[in-house]
């Protein structure tokens, strides 16, 4: 499995991946919030989840764009899982999804690209209204996740500085389990960036 395959954007960020997904609960749930529409990334997200199965798994694909969630209806993956697609805005998790349910969200590219909470100067945290958008969306996957549950998050290292989003993180009740940087994959829109993937826990 390449990194690409997981979507992801930092050199060194499958493996870390792979490893909380092992980790997941058998039966568990796992939330890709922002999933987006490709669907050989979530079919390899989807088949790593069935590799690591004793009995079942729920997968939940979720993004707030109409046309991604329509491209996803008949999404599938063999094996003992089970695929969900909803149309949710990420700061309203708790309006479909009921609290303490989650084992892990995967959050690998939501937190650069909420044009769905309207118009905003910019992705960068120096937008009030970004850093607005950015509480609401940790707290509502602090609220969805069970105990011990699992945030994943891949953020920019310019747009997303590592020091004011982990205090933002904290903020909403995250602890960090992991975190580092690594460069971009070959083909990344910004192919001189650098990216830092985040592991959180529920405390």
């Amino acid at each position: 499995m390449t990194i690409e395959q997981y979507g992801v954007a930092g050199k060194l960020d499958r493996e870390v991946i792979d490893k909380y997904l092992q980790e997941v609960p058998d039966p568990g749930i796992v939330l890709n919030i922002g999933c987006g529409p490709n669907k050989d990334v979530l079919y390899s997200l989807g088949h790593t989840l069935v590799c690591h199965r004793r009995k079942s798994c729920k997968l939940i694909l979720a993004d707030v764009n109409p046309r991604a969630v329509k491209e996803l209806q008949h999404f599938f993956v063999p094996g003992r899982i089970e695929v969900a697609v909803v149309h949710l805005n990420a700061t309203r998790l708790t309006r479909k999804l009921r609290p303490e349910t989650i084992d892990l969200i995967l959050a690998l590219e939501l937190f650069g690209n909420l044009s769905q909470l309207g118009p905003r100067q910019s992705s960068s945290m120096n937008d009030p209204r970004t850093l607005r958008a950015f509480r609401s969306v940790l707290k509502q996957c602090c609220l969805v996740l069970k105990q011990r549950g699992v945030l994943i998050i891949g953020n920019s290292s310019d747009r997303q500085p590592f020091q004011q989003f982990v205090a933002l993180s904290r903020e909403a009740g995250f602890r960090i389990l992991h975190w580092h940087e690594s460069q971009t994959v070959r083909g990344w829109i910004n192919p001189d960036e650098l990216r830092y993937l985040l592991v959180l826990s529920k405390d």
